[in-house]
């Protein structure tokens, strides 16, 4: 005989209390800060030393959202948004007083309540946070996040059945959240059910660019199945866990959050999405409130460049080394502009612009002795002027430095053996950087590229089929597959 939904639930709740040391009786929203707040009509204020780490915006907003409950106390939605501006400012225990005194205010407010249950969990109060998000959900289930929540909630605290109950009412509300999937693999894989996680996780796979920790997930389930061979190359895409997933109610927290570093968040954002118009009229205020700091201007920059405006690019990056000459980042973005405007035009034989370029190199290697990119930037220089078997010298040293990506010159680097027609070579530098991070998918299609022109059909195709195991929704996987497979057709 089985329980009802319901009574499994009931019974999740008392585990995760006795776990989480709390068996007593949860705290709920009438209990918090009724000594200090509701009684006396205090408002719940953070300490001094709290604040210390806010800059002037933000302890404006508190001001003005405090001013705001003074003037009108019985407004439900003023103590909600004090609670917001104290919560997205890491100020959990006033945030979680003025939650429980908006909650008593408006005990149907579903968002009050989970934003509480947020709270409580970043305070450590897991117990707290589990019963406030279960009694929501006896007369508000239906926001799909809550339940991911929950789930993970549960997870932590090893109570698994009720873990998998939450994580499945959270798929069956949102079947197309990829954050809902991975929450229910996570908990599959957590209670030894491996076979469920892989069939679960594995349609992931199809997305042309599956997140690393559908990978991560994968990799346990099939270790966990002695699968040692498929977890060890699901290994190699794996990453960690998204720090983000979709979640509106607690993105309207987020949200309240103001001044300079959230617009720096922002602004990366959107620049990250390649919205650079937008991106750029949150950088351009940045830059004129913090001039000194260097990825304003670096990302200003680059909205310039995406807009077409070379000149602009290279000379807010000019404006920028007067005051600070010495910076890293400054410098290298000054020769990779001028590198870059000089390919644009074509101008090759200009050899004074290009000692110019060499000049700017020079300084850098100077400035800068134990940072290997200056020869990376010798050898692009060279690239760039036709003398390739110079630039491949200059490649070969920075191949020696420990710790240097792969991808700051390899492909570079291949380009210019392929000009020398030292074709086997090329293949051979680029397969050591293939071999040694097999998730390379756009260095691993090039290397199979270049073996068919070499007649290795064969390599080539089973390059691309291993790739194609991990990443079988990538279309430029599937493009190269069917493109060396018509060739060797053909042939």
């Amino acid at each position: 005989m089985g329980f009802d939904l319901n009574h499994l639930r009931f019974i999740g709740c008392i585990l995760v209390c006795l776990i989480a040391g709390c068996s007593e009786r949860s705290t709920s929203a009438d209990d918090v800060g009724s000594t200090a707040t509701a009684n006396r009509g205090e408002i719940p204020t953070a300490s001094e030393s709290d604040l210390a780490h806010l800059d002037a915006d933000n302890i404006d907003l508190i001001e003005r959202h405090v001013d705001r409950v003074r003037s009108q106390p019985g407004d439900a939605g003023a103590w909600a948004d004090l609670a917001r501006v104290y919560h997205t400012n890491l100020l959990y225990l006033p945030a979680l007083e003025t939650y429980a005194i908006a909650g008593r205010m408006a005990p149907r407010d579903p968002k009050v309540q989970y934003q509480m249950a947020i709270v409580q969990e970043r305070l450590g109060r897991i117990g707290e946070a589990i019963a406030t998000m279960e009694a929501l959900h006896e007369w508000d289930g239906r926001y799909p996040p809550g339940h991911r929540r929950l789930a993970d909630w549960y997870r932590q605290q090893g109570v698994m059945d009720q873990a998998t109950l939450s994580a499945l009412k959270g798929m069956e509300l949102a079947p197309r959240d990829p954050g809902q999937r991975l929450i229910l693999g996570e908990v599959l894989a957590d209670s030894g059910e491996y076979a469920k996680g892989v069939r679960l996780l594995k349609p992931m796979l199809q997305s042309p660019n599956p997140h690393p920790f559908v990978y991560t997930l994968l990799s346990r389930c099939h270790r966990g199945l002695g699968q040692h061979e498929l977890a060890s190359g699901m290994q190699a895409f794996a990453g960690p866990r998204p720090e983000v997933m979709a979640d509106p109610w607690f993105q309207s927290v987020v949200n309240k959050r103001v001044g300079a570093s959230t617009d720096k968040l922002r602004a990366k954002g959107l620049l990250n999405r390649g919205e650079f118009a937008k991106a750029e009229q949150l950088y351009r205020p940045l830059r004129r409130h913090m001039p000194d700091d260097v990825a304003i201007v670096l990302n200003l920059s680059r909205c310039r460049l995406s807009a077409g405006d070379l000149d602009e690019a290279q000379s807010l990056i000019v404006d920028y080394l007067e005051s600070h000459p010495t910076n890293a980042p400054a410098m290298k973005r000054q020769i990779a502009l001028a590198v870059h405007a000089l390919r644009s035009k074509d101008a090759a034989s200009d050899d004074a612009r290009w000692d110019a370029c060499d000049a700017m190199v020079e300084t850098f290697v100077q400035t800068h002795p134990d940072d290997p990119e200056g020869l990376v930037f010798r050898g692009e220089i060279e690239r760039s002027r036709g003398r390739h078997a110079d630039a491949v010298e200059w490649f070969d040293r920075a191949t020696a430095v420990p710790g240097l990506e792969p991808g700051t010159y390899i492909n570079s680097m291949v380009d210019c053996l392929l000009e020398l027609n030292r074709s086997e070579e090329a293949i051979d530098r680029l397969g050591e950087v293939v071999d040694s991070d097999p998730s390379a998918v756009d260095m691993t299609i090039r290397l199979a590229r270049l073996e068919a022109e070499q007649d290795r059909y064969e390599s080539a195709i089973e390059r691309l089929e291993f790739l194609q195991q991990y990443r079988p929704g990538d279309p430029a996987v599937r493009k190269a597959i069917n493109e060396i497979g018509r060739r060797d057709e053909g042939d």
